[in-house]
């Protein structure tokens, strides 16, 4: 992670999404000889890790970015993996393409780069097919780790006791405590007397 902008805003190095984009690559060849289910498979055990890492950044757009770039690459290889060249036009009058529109697809001269980018191929493998083959959805699952952390914090009291809510913090367990114990006329049952502390 760097820091972004004068405000010191967490965002995700471009160096660190070229690193990730190499590795995916590499999950991702099409003359691998391996099922697509696999591919997902690794890249969802590799990508749940690095998301975590950067669930803090500020970096909704390069994660939806990423994502799309992802499932594009994994077109290619769904489309590749039919049998030319009624295969693809089969698999996608099977998802919800016209067989007019399969057609043309399917006797297109163009690569495979360019025809996972198709109107076509975003209609037949679109966001809610690779829900159901279980492809992350690094946006999704970012937003989801921070809504996990804001429900643990809403207690402030929670990071001393995971009991639920307490009316005051166990003073004895801060380091300065037992300096002021003996103190006269210092109140410790008084928060608001104690010395600021950040739970952070």
């Amino acid at each position: 992670m760097r820091l972004l902008g004068a405000g010191g805003t967490l965002g995700i190095a471009p160096k660190s999404l070229q690193r990730t984009k190499a590795r995916l690559r590499q999950i991702s060849k099409r003359n691998r000889a391996v099922s697509l289910g696999q591919m997902i498979g690794e890249a969802n055990t590799y990508l749940t890790g690095w998301v975590t890492y950067f669930r803090h950044a500020r970096s909704h757009s390069e994660l939806r970015g990423l994502d799309g770039w992802l499932r594009r690459k994994l077109r290619c290889v769904r489309l590749k993996q039919c049998k030319q060249p009624k295969g693809p036009r089969r698999f996608l009058c099977q998802h919800g393409v016209s067989p007019r529109q399969a057609r043309e697809l399917a006797s297109s001269g163009r690569g495979w780069w360019c025809l996972a980018n198709s109107p076509q191929a975003k209609i037949a493998m679109d966001i809610a097919w690779f829900e159901e083959q279980g492809l992350i959805n690094l946006s999704v699952r970012q937003t989801a780790l921070n809504a996990q952390r804001n429900r643990r914090v809403r207690d402030p009291y929670a990071r001393w006791c995971e009991r639920g809510n307490r009316e005051e913090p166990p003073y004895s367990i801060l380091p300065w405590a037992p300096a002021f114990a003996g103190v006269a006329g210092f109140d410790m049952s008084d928060g608001s007397s104690l010395p600021d502390e950040s739970c952070e």
